[in-house]
C-alpha cells in the first residue's frame, strides 16, 4: 500500500543518507538516530 501523504514507496534500494534526507523534508523528528529499517517504516507509514 502506498504511503498516505506521499506516492513514493521507500525500500532497501535507498541509502540511509537518502532516507534521512526524505525524513528531514517530511518534518520527521528524531530521524538522525534511526536505523535504516526504522526510517523505512516511518517514511512508508506517513
Amino acid at each position: 500500500m502506498p504511503a498516505a501523504n506521499n506516492s513514493t514507496v521507500y525500500d532497501d534500494s535507498y541509502t540511509v543518507v537518502q532516507l534521512k534526507e526524505a525524513a528531514k523534508e517530511q518534518g520527521i523528528t528524531g530521524y538522525g538516530s534511526m536505523s535504516k529499517q526504522q526510517l523505512l517504516e516511518v517514511l512508508n507509514n506517513e
